[in-house]
C-alpha cells in the first residue's frame, strides 16, 4: 500500500507542476492575495485534523476499508480547494488544475489500488 501511495504522490505533483506552467494564468492573483486566504487555510486545516482524527478513531481493520477512507479524503479536500480557487481565483484558472488533479488521483487509485 505505501508503494502506491507514494507512486499517487510523485504522479500528483508532476502532474501540478506540469498543469500550472500549461494552465494558470500568471498575471491573476494567488489566494494569499485575496480575502479567501483565510478560508482556505482553515478550511484545509480543518479537513485534515478532522480526516485523521477520524481514521484514528475508527480503527478499519479492512486494508480496502483503508483505501477508501484516504481517497474519501482525499477527494473531500481537493473538491474544498477547487470550489475555494473557483470562488476567489477564477481569472488565475488554477481550480482547472486542481479538478484535473482530482480526476487524475481518482482514476489511478480506482484502476492501481482496487
Amino acid at each position: 500500500m505505501s508503494v502506491e501511495i507514494s507512486i499517487l504522490a510523485l504522479f500528483l505533483v508532476i502532474i501540478q507542476f506540469i498543469l500550472r506552467k500549461k494552465i494558470i494564468n500568471q498575471e491573476a492573483d494567488r489566494m494569499s492575495e485575496t480575502s479567501g486566504k483565510h478560508v482556505s487555510r482553515w478550511g484545509n486545516i480543518i479537513l485534515v485534523v478532522m480526516g485523521v482524527l477520524f481514521f484514528i478513531y475508527l480503527d478499519l481493520p479492512d486494508l480496502n476499508l483503508k483505501k477508501l477512507y484516504w481517497l474519501g479524503l482525499l477527494i473531500v479536500v481537493l473538491s474544498f480547494n477547487f470550489l475555494i480557487e473557483w470562488k476567489y481565483i477564477r481569472e488565475s484558472r488554477e481550480h482547472i488544475v486542481t479538478l484535473i488533479t482530482l480526476v487524475f488521483s481518482l482514476i489511478y487509485s480506482i484502476v492501481i489500488e482496487f
